[in-house]
């Protein structure tokens, strides 16, 4: 008997590099990640008086990010001819909890202007969801600037979390959505309530296809 103790903690360390594996992909993207990211992709082209537009993403800044899956669109306002540009990422809660837009932004140049705030949208039965909302922009001969809502969803609502690290750590599968707005000035006003506008058309059927399988 005088192995036993070696035999349990070789068992442990077993269980945990096993386990270590699973959290991480070591030996493959895990089922339900790869289902999450074939029902995102289900999410329609067509929504309401919106129409997208697929939008191609760099694929190897989609590997760093270890991405499993994503939906990069542009929806147009048939009758207004407003743009919207929507992107939602999915994966291991550890990556997908990172790079939110005021840490990865100025690594393109674009900076927030003043804090980020917060706004809810929800109502007619739909739990609310709350966004981060921030300005960035890109000095020049010719400013860039872009006006940015963003937020995470596991299992519940879409969250803006402080610290989406812990708040998700224990789920399978993360989910985080930006929704931009390209302005021709840095100063310019969005159309009234743009972002506020589109997300309660399109998120009740985005939500069809994040989160668990109904």
């Amino acid at each position: 008997m005088r192995y036993l103790p070696v035999i349990v903690a070789s068992s442990l360390v077993a269980a945990a590099a096993v386990f270590a594996g699973l959290r991480t992909d070591r030996w493959g993207a895990a089922p339900n990640l790869g289902a999450a990211a074939a029902r995102l992709q289900q999410t329609p082209m067509k929504i309401g008086d919106w129409e997208g537009q697929p939008i191609e993403l760099d694929a190897r800044q989609l590997t760093v990010a270890e991405v499993t899956g994503h939906i990069a669109r542009r929806y147009v306002h048939r009758r207004t001819g407003e743009e919207t540009t929507v992107v939602v990422l999915c994966g291991r809660p550890g990556p997908i909890s990172v790079h939110s837009p005021e840490v990865c932004y100025p690594g393109a140049g674009f900076n927030l202007v003043g804090d980020a705030t917060t706004f809810s949208t929800g109502g007619d039965g739909r739990p609310a969801a709350d966004f981060f909302h921030g300005r960035f922009v890109k000095p020049g001969a010719v400013p860039e600037a872009l006006d940015v809502a963003w937020a995470w969803k596991a299992n519940g609502p879409w969250t803006a979390s402080d610290n989406p690290r812990v708040a998700f750590a224990q789920a399978s599968v993360l989910y985080k959505i930006y929704i931009i707005h390209r302005l021709a000035h840095p100063d310019d006003k969005l159309p009234e309530d743009s972002s506020r506008d589109f997300l309660p058309v399109f998120l009740p059927e985005l939500d069809k296809y994040v989160g668990p399988a109904s």
